[in-house]
């Protein structure tokens, strides 16, 4: 049974339709402070969206108004602008998922 199905159970009817839903991580609001999390934070959402995306079988990861100095950031994992709304970023989770590989690996891409 997938996620479309209808079942049938004693006369009554249980329909399934398609899950929205979404997971809202916040910016670093106190990034002129350094601590253990500096510099780390993003690759941790990463995965960790990314597992719960593939978990729940769901292809892309928008972010909803990322502030303009972390873009390039969410760009070197994939992201780009979304074309009809600008006020968001995506990416496919298998593409994050292999710029993590990449990144984690210690692979350069420019080489």
């Amino acid at each position: 049974m997938d996620q479309y199905s209808t079942v049938a159970n004693e006369k009554k009817w249980i329909s399934f339709k398609p899950l929205l839903t979404s997971t809202c991580m916040l910016e670093n609001f106190i990034s002129d402070k350094e601590t253990a999390l500096t510099g780390n934070v993003l690759i941790i959402a990463l995965i960790y969206s990314t597992t719960f995306c593939n978990i729940i079988e769901f292809e892309e990861i928008f972010i909803q108004d990322p502030i303009p100095d972390a873009q390039p950031r969410y760009r070197s994992y994939g992201f780009a602008q979304v074309w009809n709304d600008h006020d968001k970023m995506s990416a496919e989770v298998r593409d994050i998922l292999e710029m993590i590989r990449i990144k984690v690996n210690g692979v350069d891409l420019d080489e």
